[in-house]
């Protein structure tokens, strides 16, 4: 049993190699039993799949787990320990915690001097960043809450620092309201209180092929290389990982670093090396660091460089990164390896990449380069959808099928892909709602709200102009005014608003049958609007709310065959609310809606859908670390100094700023 290491800079490179190993199955094992390959996220996964069914014909019997899922298989009892301290169940514990006591911390107390009493959206705010740095110290912590949880001290002064005595207050006593042992706790007792036997016994019933391979990683906390370097006294781990560089590039100085020890007096401080390894890679560079100290006890990995043959820019670049020098760029002629556009707007973006792709394609045409060897980035892939839709929509309906650029867009949230979702959610942000008819308006703009009235569009216009014309412009009647202004008034109210149609439709009789329907019914509409408010400004159990959110569903939106798995996201999302909250065992607390859409942003509108990764044509995604993805040809919008690079801000009482240590993320 071993712990083999195989490093490049190249992705496809490693992919071969993987597929080298697959075949060379050690003796006595079958064809049957599976292989588990560790990957970095499920898009690496989907790649890779796609890779070895090139290269091998079929990719079958082939279990890919990203990192947490590997560990839940190898750990006994960490699959429900990661369950238990999902930050989603912490945050709900920590609120409750927080509203039940008033911190002795004097910047938590002055944060939540203004919450109302008992839970608030500010302390479930202050929750979810709290269960936001606990999880991180489940991996990047581990010593510190296992010492917490066993009542000890935390050792390297960290009990020293500044808002570590409230941290482990909190952190005891939600590990005393769980009731079972942390993830933390876990990995220690994986490596320092299992025997050999059990370990053996646990590790070869998960991995019969007696090997697994770590494919494709680019960062790894210190915690889990001591977790394989485990693995490894039992079966065979292969890692396969990359780095950009073939020379040692551990101690590159960027130019920002040595301008930061000239002026605290190191006078002789240069930058060194290659910038772009100095400036962009630290994560990479603390995990190679540490692979050669593990190097020096197994063995030193192979090596399978490979650079860049050509003589474009690009590969300039590429080879200097590889053999850590500055890119010899003087006099060289440019070509259009590298292009920067400028444009003045995501639409004008869009459309320069249009025409950059139809040119490809026809300039390449006998080369065999398809629309799925092409990937767009962006930082932010949500601001260019629109834009996206627009040109590359309107370019395929204008064109024969053969002529077409198909495409799909992944890495939107919910909420932003489905219009359900988004009806769902200003709905729910009624009980903070000034009941403006411009919010009204909008809201009939969806059809998952419009279509349960079962009237034309041109019909609805009509009575919502009818609707303003009567001098509608916010607050249902004098009392709501009286709750929001102070003032009790009824002018330009709903109420005021409505009397006056109804008495001209009365008295008039000028309104058409089909029209005076359609008002009755948007007028309808907006009544059960005002109730919903009502109920949502109210302060509830998790059961209860759970009853108003699906009756939000079954009395308000209309759901076609198109939005049937819309329906059920939020449905399942409803679901899990009540089930995390009994988890965490506030059934009987009262919550007011603003913590509830507060947990629905989190839980819903923020997950990104990552379903049609490299599925089908052009892939637009989002620019994000570890996505490995080599593709033929990488166009990448949106790189503007606020949005790139991404800018992973700390709080200011986590403990990897307060204490950073050699392997942070």
């Amino acid at each position: 049993m071993a712990l083999k290491f195989v490093v490049s800079n190249r992705l496809e490179v490693l992919a071969s190699e993987l597929v080298k190993m697959l075949k060379e199955r050690p003796a006595g094992i079958s064809p049957l039993v599976r292989e588990v390959i560790a990957v970095v996220n499920p898009g690496n996964a989907k790649w890779l799949t796609h890779e070895l069914a090139r290269q091998m014909g079929v990719c079958l019997n082939v279990d890919f787990v990203t990192r947490g899922g590997f560990w839940n298989r190898v750990i006994p009892g960490m699959k429900k320990s990661s369950e238990t301290y999902n930050p989603r169940t912490m945050a709900w514990h920590i609120m409750k915690i927080l509203s039940e006591e008033a911190p002795a911390d004097k910047a938590l107390s002055t944060y939540l001097r203004d919450a109302d009493k008992g839970a608030s959206k500010y302390h479930f705010n202050l929750a979810e960043e709290i269960a936001g740095v606990f999880d991180v110290y489940q991996v990047y912590r581990a010593d510190v809450l296992n010492s917490w949880s066993n009542g000890r001290t935390a050792g390297g002064g960290v009990e020293t620092l500044p808002h570590v005595s409230w941290q482990k207050d909190i952190w005891m006593k939600l590990r005393a309201a769980l009731g079972v042992k942390s993830p933390a706790e876990l990995y220690h007792e994986f490596l320092k209180g299992k025997s050999d036997v059990e370990c053996e016994e646990i590790i070869k019933k998960e991995f019969p092929a007696g090997r697994v391979f770590v494919f494709g990683i680019g960062t790894l906390p210190p915690i889990h290389i001591e977790l394989y370097k485990k693995l490894a006294n039992f079966i065979d781990v292969h890692f396969l990982y990359l780095n950009p560089c073939s020379d040692f590039w551990g101690d590159v100085t960027s130019e920002r670093t040595a301008l930061w020890q000239r002026k605290r007096g190191d006078k002789g401080a240069i930058a060194s090396g290659n910038q772009m390894l100095a400036t962009l890679a630290n994560a990479g560079k603390a995990l190679f660091n540490a692979l050669l100290d593990v190097e020096e006890e197994y063995g030193a990995a192979e090596e399978m460089w490979q650079g860049a043959d050509s003589a474009t820019v690009l590969a300039e670049l590429q080879n200097s990164v590889l053999e850590n020098r500055a890119p010899e760029l003087v006099g060289r002629e440019m070509d259009n390896s590298l292009v920067i556009h400028i444009c003045h707007n995501e639409m004008r973006e869009m459309e320069v990449l249009r025409d950059d792709i139809l040119r490809l394609m026809s300039a390449e045409s006998d080369s065999g380069v398809t629309l799925h060897d092409i990937v767009v980035m962006a930082p932010d892939i949500s601001k260019y959808a629109p834009a996206i839709n627009a040109v590359f929509g309107q370019w395929n309906k204008d064109r024969p099928v053969e002529q077409r650029l198909l495409y799909s867009i992944t890495d939107r949230t919910h909420a932003e892909e489905s219009q359900l979702a988004n009806a769902f959610k200003l709905l729910l942000s009624q009980g903070r709602s000034r009941m403006r008819f411009s919010e009204f308006r909008e809201l009939l703009s969806y059809r998952a709200v419009s279509g349960m009235l079962a009237f034309e569009e041109v019909q609805l216009s009509a009575a919502q102009n009818m609707l303003y014309d009567a001098g509608i412009r916010w607050g249902w009647d004098e009392q709501q005014r009286e709750d929001f202004s102070g003032v009790k008034f009824s002018e330009y109210s709903w109420v005021q608003g409505l009397q006056k149609l109804a008495e001209e439709y009365i008295l008039r009789n000028g309104i058409g049958d089909e029209l005076g329907r359609a008002l009755g019914a948007v007028a309808d509409l907006a009544q059960r609007v005002n109730e919903l408010r009502k109920k949502l400004s109210g302060n509830h159990p998790p059961a209860v709310w759970r009853t108003v959110l699906s009756g939000i569903i079954d009395d308000f939106l209309f759901v076609d065959k198109d939005s049937k798995s819309d329906e059920y996201v939020l449905r399942k999302g409803i679901a899990e609310f009540e089930s995390t909250c009994s988890w965490a065992k506030i059934e009987d607390l009262k919550l007011p809606c603003d913590v509830i859409e507060a947990y629905m942003e989190t839980a819903l509108w923020s997950v990104a859908d990552t379903a049609g990764f490299l599925s089908r044509g052009i892939t637009f995604c989002r620019l994000q670390p570890l996505r490995n993805i080599p593709a033929k040809y990488i166009w990448i919008a949106g790189m503007n100094d606020e949005e790139y690079p991404r800018r992973d801000k700390l709080r200011s009482f986590d403990l990897l700023k307060l204490k950073p240590q050699s392997g942070d993320r």
